[in-house]
């Protein structure tokens, strides 16, 4: 019976991790933070080797085929005062997975409308508007919204990255910034079958995912036990 235990402990171990390890498939999760220590810490996403935190989305969503709103974006209840801005900062061009590598090549953009409709557009050639207000902090000090980024029509079908920052401004001129986050970056499928957009997201470098210390606690137990039951026979 123990053996049996132990078995089923380790074989779960393995499949938590390995289960884990696919739950970016689909993931399109809000991009969660909080201002602690003079910096926003983002607390959601999924871990890159390289650094960084990736966020997969899928345009086609809102009825507009070119169009999404995911991620979104929170600010926990606390971490600014009201008033304060939640913005982001693109910091790179846009990039295009070609079925083999991310680069960035071709003419096709992807815009992002802010709170104030002021539009950011990114292609793989230039960044116009790099900066944009999220939303400005309640009187709780947080913020929960969503911002819209869309495809140009014309775009190949395929897997699309962009990489920015959230920062932190004390009003909506955005003259003083007072805080920034880790690189974002968000995965958007255009048209793609979700095997061949995940294939593109594992591209990117996803860390693995530590095996919680209880099933590791759990399973050394377990094997001690079998063991020490083997020693005794």
């Amino acid at each position: 019976m123990i053996n049996k235990i132990v078995v089923a402990a380790v074989v779960g171990v393995f499949a938590f991790s390995a289960n884990a390890q696919d739950e970016h498939a689909g993931h399109a999760g809000d991009v969660d933070s909080v201002f602690e220590n003079g910096q926003i810490e983002v607390e959601t996403g999924i871990q890159l080797i390289n650094g960084g935190l990736l966020f997969e989305s899928e345009f086609g969503e809102l009825g507009n085929p070119y169009g999404t709103d995911e991620p979104g974006f929170v600010l926990d209840d606390g971490s600014f005062s009201s008033g304060n801005i939640l913005g982001f900062e693109v910091q790179s061009v846009l990039n295009y997975w070609d079925g083999v590598n991310w680069a960035a090549t071709g003419s096709d953009s992807i815009s992002i409308t802010d709170t104030l409709n002021n539009v950011t557009t990114v292609s793989a050639s230039s960044i116009v508007n790099a900066v944009g207000v999220i939303d400005e902090a309640d009187p709780e000090g947080g913020v929960h919204t969503h911002i819209e980024f869309e495809i140009n029509e014309s775009a190949a079908s395929g897997a699309y990255l962009l990489e920015f920052v959230l920062q932190g401004f004390t009003d909506v001129t955005l003259a003083n910034n007072f805080a920034s986050s880790d690189t974002i970056f968000v995965a958007f499928n255009y048209g793609l079958d979700e095997e061949d957009f995940e294939l593109s997201v594992d591209a990117l470098g996803v860390a693995a995912v530590p095996v919680p210390a209880a099933w590791i606690f759990l399973a050394s137990g377990l094997g001690s036990l079998l063991l020490g039951r083997r020693a005794k026979a």
